[in-house]
């Protein structure tokens, strides 16, 4: 068998096993991984990646930090973060993401990320620095974060959760928000959902219920053509 087709077989058994949620036979074969591959950095962060789920963080960590990749590559950034933050290391946390003082530490928008597929990197990092700063009682700067991470990606539920639910912004500031909130042209029914949720905590019935009657309606959306029309 061929070594690059051994290699894959063995992703295939790590993925499958994190599914299965058999985390020790997903460290085993992706350490086995990272032997064949001479610690190719996709394999790392994977052995890393089940360290993590194992909840073997400092483990995942000593990992990470190895051979510098933690600069080199946002994802292992992201983890080692997710791993300093499962220990409550919360200052240590904001050293390896940046506190997002500095322009240039902020994390550029990924070119080929298409909304409402996933949750876009650079969104949990702005979700993680919020978590940080909120641990830490600056509230001021988790408001912040908070907000920037759905206006990177309107699909970062946990962000609009922890504003709404922690009543961390004013019903003003609220419905300013999911205002500016920018989702696939599918998925209407998203911001009169985040409304609704804002109505839920801070409104009357009657504008509860007209919200939630806007988001029950059929929704009959246009074909492209209609959006075009002759002048």
């Amino acid at each position: 068998m061929a070594l690059d087709e051994q290699c894959q077989r063995l992703r295939d058994l790590v993925h499958n096993s994190i599914s299965d949620h058999l985390y020790a036979s997903a460290i085993f074969y992706a350490d086995k991984l990272v032997t064949l591959t001479n610690g190719a950095p996709s394999d790392v962060y994977l052995l890393a990646e089940a360290y993590f789920i194992s909840q073997q963080h400092r483990r995942a960590l000593a990992l990470l930090r190895r051979d510098g990749m933690i600069e080199q590559d946002l994802r292992f950034k992201h983890l080692a973060a997710r791993c300093l933050a499962e220990c409550k290391e919360w200052e240590e946390c904001l050293n390896v993401l940046g506190d997002g003082t500095d322009p240039e530490q902020l994390e550029p928008e990924p070119k080929d990320h298409q909304p409402g597929h996933s949750v876009c990197l650079p969104a949990t990092i702005c979700l993680l620095r919020a978590r940080a700063f909120q641990a830490l009682d600056n509230r001021t700067r988790a408001v912040m974060w908070y907000r920037q991470a759905l206006l990177r990606d309107a699909y970062c539920y946990e962000a609009f959760s922890a504003l709404i639910e922690g009543h961390l912004l004013t019903c003003e500031e609220e419905r300013e928000l999911v205002g500016e909130l920018r989702v696939h042209e599918d998925d209407r029914w998203l911001p009169l959902l985040l409304r609704a949720k804002c109505k839920k905590y801070n409104q009357g019935c009657e504008e509860m219920e007209e919200a939630l009657s806007e988001l029950e309606a059929p929704y009959n959306p246009l074909p492209a053509s209609a959006l075009h029309t002759g002048g």
